[in-house]
């Protein structure tokens, strides 16, 4: 049995549709379900908000790069008692990357980016924010390629120092 195709919504913009609504999925999300993927009225699909909610629909209407979509179920998916935070070291040739997207896709909760004092690889100034850009990309596209409702978090970059302070807090609290 094969299950829906995953398409991201805003976190929050989701909350207002129950079932018997209609929710319009347009801009890229859209473009990609109608124009790319060629889906028709009649098929199953779910859009999800990436922080837990999931809408089970139908689509009711194609327009070009805009879906009118019947809503089946609202479905809110619970945060997971036991969060799993992957610190991922700072890699040459996007084999960081590579591990970010493995591990949300076996459910990863969040992701932490480490860079080590003689890293090779290191953020710095404007690449900080195209990085994390390029990281928050790949657990979004990671997240609906795994069907999953919830995106990882990411951390701002730590070094080691700041990452074994962080550590030392996670155990002083139990967890």
């Amino acid at each position: 049995m094969s299950t829906p195709p995953v398409f991201l919504a805003e976190p929050g913009t989701l909350d207002d549709h129950p079932a018997g609504s209609s929710y319009v999925l347009c801009g890229t999300e859209g473009r990609h379900a109608g124009v790319v993927q060629r889906r028709g009225p009649g098929e199953h699909l779910d859009v999800v908000d990436g922080a837990g909610v999931r809408l089970r629909c139908v689509i009711a209407q194609v327009d070009r790069a805009e879906l009118v979509l019947e809503v089946v179920e609202q479905v809110r998916e619970p945060v997971p008692a036991v969060r799993v935070v992957l610190v991922q070291a700072l890699a040459k040739g996007q084999r960081d990357e590579l591990a970010v997207e493995a591990a949300t896709e076996i459910g990863v909760d969040g992701v932490v980016p480490w860079q080590a004092e003689r890293s090779v690889v290191v953020w710095r100034g404007d690449r900080v924010a195209k990085n994390r850009a390029r990281w928050a990309a790949c657990l979004r596209g990671a997240a609906k390629q795994a069907r999953r409702a919830r995106v990882p978090d990411l951390a701002e970059p730590v070094g080691t120092p700041a990452l074994a302070r962080h550590v030392e807090r996670v155990v002083a609290d139990g967890g």
